[in-house]
């Protein structure tokens, strides 16, 4: 992005924030309290017979994810119509 365009975004009212595009981590150990997810933990609830959809640009095939079997039950694409999970 050239600096013109950054400073044209800068200009925009609409714009609250702009940063540099850099890869990031969840750090479990501090993630859970940041969003309130132990509020949740205490109340009791199990999640039985619940379903949550995420909307996201990916999701990693990862291990705690798909064994013993598979948490995922489903995955489209629709950019690419994939229907085989992968994070881009």
């Amino acid at each position: 992005m050239s600096i013109n365009s950054i400073l044209e975004l800068t200009a925009d009212p609409d714009v609250e924030f702009i940063s540099y595009d850099s890869k990031v981590f969840a750090v479990m150990d501090v993630a859970r309290e940041s969003v309130g997810a132990d509020f949740v933990l205490n109340t009791g609830y199990t999640g039985k017979d619940i379903t949550v959809a995420i909307i996201d640009t990916g999701i990693s095939p990862h291990a705690d994810l798909i064994y013993p079997t598979s948490r995922i039950v489903g995955f489209k694409d629709f950019v690419n119509m994939e229907t085989r999970m992968y994070d881009d």
